[in-house]
C-alpha cells in the first residue's frame, strides 16, 4: 500500500524507492523491507523546496518482480493508473488491513473534521472504498478539477470514529 502512495519503481532498474516527509515513515519501510526480503535497505535525507525529505529505498530484482509482475504495481510514473491490485481484493482480511496501513500511512490524514485522502486515480479510491467498506467504514466519494494542472482528482472520507485500528495511536 505504501508503494501505491509515497513509493516509485524504477522502469529501468531494480530498485523501489520511498520518499516522505516524515522520518518515522521512511524508517517503518525499511523496517518493513528488511523483515520482509530480509534485504539492507538505505535511508538518507534531502532539503526540496525547502522542506525535509526522506528518501528510502532498496534494489532487489525480486521484489521488483513480485510487486510488478504478480502484484500488478507498475514501474514508473503511475499516480493516475493504480488500482488496488487484484491479489490484494482477493487476500485476508489481515493482508487488505496491511495494505490499507501502508495507503493511509503515506497518503492518508485530515479532511475537516473527518479523515480520508486524495487520489488521481478514480479507480483506486473506488477500490479503497470498497476494502474500507468491507470492515464496516462507510466513505465518500470526492472529485474535483484542480484549475491550475486541469486534472481531475478523487477524494474520500470518513468520520474520525470509524478510525481502523492501524490509524489509532
Amino acid at each position: 500500500g505504501a508503494i501505491l502512495g509515497d513509493g516509485h519503481i524504477n522502469k529501468n532498474q531494480d530498485r523501489i524507492g520511498f520518499e516522505v516527509s516524515e522520518e518515522w515513515l521512511a524508517k517503518k519501510f525499511i523496517l518493513n523491507v528488511q523483515q520482509t526480503f530480509e534485504h539492507p535497505a538505505l535511508i538518507c535525507h534531502r532539503v526540496t523546496k525547502g522542506k525535509l525529505r526522506y528518501l528510502s529505498g532498496f534494489s532487489n530484482k525480486s521484489a521488483k518482480r513480485l510487486f510488478t509482475k504478480i502484484i500488478g504495481i507498475p514501474a514508473g510514473k503511475k499516480s493516475n493508473i493504480i488500482v488496488v491490485p487484484e491479489l490484494i481484493k482477493e487476500s485476508s482480511r489481515e493482508c487488505k488491513l496491511a495494505f490499507l496501513e501502508g495507503v493511509f500511512d503515506t497518503d492518508g490524514g485530515s479532511r475537516g473534521r473527518a479523515l480520508g485522502l486524495t487520489t488521481a486515480s478514480k479507480d483506486f479510491r473506488a477500490g479503497l472504498v470498497d476494502l474500507l467498506a468491507e470492515n464496516g467504514i462507510k466513505a465518500y466519494k470526492e472529485e474535483w478539477l484542480n484549475k491550475i494542472y486541469n486534472r481531475s482528482y478523487y477524494g474520500l472520507r470518513f468520520q474520525r470514529g470509524f478510525i481502523p485500528s492501524f490509524m489509532q495511536g
